[in-house]
C-alpha cells in the first residue's frame, strides 16, 4: 500500500450518524470493536478522519450524538436518508470540501482518505495531475470570443478541465458514504428534495463528479477494507472475526 502525497488543502468532514440501524437491531455506531471493550465503530471513524481532518472542523448528523464531543447537528428531515444528511452537514461546514463518510465504517483506512483528498485542488476543482490556463489575448488567429490558453514555462498545453463537484470511490457502485462533496452543491440537493429525491446516487446523476475506481483506491487501501460496512449482526461478527485474526497474526 502507497501512503497517498499531502494535499495542499484542508478539508472537513461529516459523519453520516443519523441512521435507525433497523437491520442490525441495536445502534451500529456504538458497537465495540476488538479487544473487548475496545473503541465503538464511531470511535474509529473519527480517530481515521483525526488524522486527515481538524477535529473541531468535524462534524456529526445525527440525534443524541453530543456525548462524542464534536459539533453535531440534526437531520433537516429525520428519518430520510443519508442526502438529507450530506445537507445538513454541508450546510454547517466551514470547508469548502468536505468528507461524507459513514458512521459504520470499522476499517477505515486514513491513507485512502489522504489519496482522496489528493484529487482536489485548493480551488476546489480540478483533480490533481490537471492543469488550468489563464486566458490570453485573443490573437493569432483566434475566432472573434474564443479563448486560447497558455501554459506556464515548462508546462505542458492542456484543455481546461471542468470543476469536480463530488470525488467518489467507484467498486461494483458508487461509494457515496465514503466520498468528498464539495459545499457548492449545497443549492442543486435543495433542489432535489424540494423535488422529493432523497437518492446520493441520484444527486451523482446531476454534478460533476471525479469517480476514482479500484486499481488507483488499491494504491491507497489494498484490500479496499474502508469500504466494509455493518448493516447486519452477521456484518458486525465477520469484522470481529477479521481483526482478531489481523490481531493473532501479530
Amino acid at each position: 500500500m502507497t501512503d497517498a502525497p499531502q494535499s495542499t488543502i484542508k478539508a472537513g468532514a461529516i459523519i453520516l450518524a443519523g441512521g435507525e440501524s433497523r437491520r442490525m437491531g441495536q445502534d451500529k455506531a456504538m458497537l465495540r470493536l476488538p479487544p473487548p471493550d475496545g473503541p465503538r465503530v464511531i470511535d474509529h471513524v473519527i480517530s481515521a478522519l483525526a488524522q486527515v481532518v481538524v477535529k473541531q472542523e468535524m462534524i456529526i448528523v445525527g440525534a443524541g450524538r453530543e456525548m462524542l464531543g464534536l459539533p453535531t447537528v440534526p437531520d433537516v428531515l429525520a428519518g430520510q436518508g443519508p442526502l438529507v444528511g450530506l445537507y445538513s452537514g454541508l450546510r454547517e461546514a466551514v470547508r469548502e470540501w468536505n468528507f461524507a463518510v459513514a458512521c459504520d465504517l470499522p476499517l477505515l483506512q486514513p491513507a485512502l482518505l489522504r489519496g482522496l483528498l489528493t484529487l482536489a485542488t485548493n480551488e476546489g476543482g480540478a483533480a490533481q495531475g490537471e492543469q488550468r490556463f489563464a486566458p490570453t489575448e485573443n490573437e493569432g488567429g483566434a475566432a472573434q470570443g474564443e479563448q486560447r490558453f497558455a501554459p506556464t514555462e515548462g508546462e505542458a498545453m492542456l484543455p481546461l478541465q471542468p470543476e469536480y463537484d463530488a470525488i467518489v470511490p467507484l467498486l461494483d457502485k458508487a461509494q457515496t458514504a465514503c466520498a468528498l462533496y464539495h459545499r457548492r452543491i449545497v443549492p442543486t440537493i435543495e433542489r432535489l428534495l424540494a423535488e422529493d429525491v432523497r437518492s446520493l446516487r441520484e444527486l451523482l446523476a446531476t454534478i460533476n463528479v471525479r469517480y476514482v475506481g479500484e486499481a488507483e483506491l488499491r494504491q491507497w487501501d489494498v484490500e479496499l477494507v474502508s469500504f466494509v460496512n455493518l448493516n447486519t449482526a452477521g456484518d458486525y461478527a465477520r469484522v470481529v472475526a477479521m481483526m482478531q485474526a489481523a490481531t493473532d497474526r501479530g
